[in-house]
């Protein structure tokens, strides 16, 4: 008989990858690679924060050249 994983594993699997994804795209920012940026990014992306919604090409074209990452925390993953 096969064992699956416990839902708490899978749980803590996707916790690593989506972890490893972020510090990816945080990556990209900090070292202003639009190439790895838009790799990591799905054609329908679409970011909400603070100051509004973006949709991946808002993104390429006109957020990454005007922001610059100083700084960047995961809190409570």
């Amino acid at each position: 008989m096969t064992q699956t994983p416990s839902d708490y594993e899978n749980s803590e699997q996707l916790l690593k990858i989506l972890l490893a994804r972020e510090h990816a795209r945080v990556d990209a920012w900090f070292r202003k690679d639009l190439r790895a940026l838009d790799a990591l990014l799905a054609p329908d992306y679409q970011e909400i924060n603070m100051f509004g919604r973006f949709s991946r090409e808002d993104i390429q074209a006109r957020i990454f050249c005007l922001l610059t990452l100083h700084s960047f925390t995961i809190n409570d993953p």
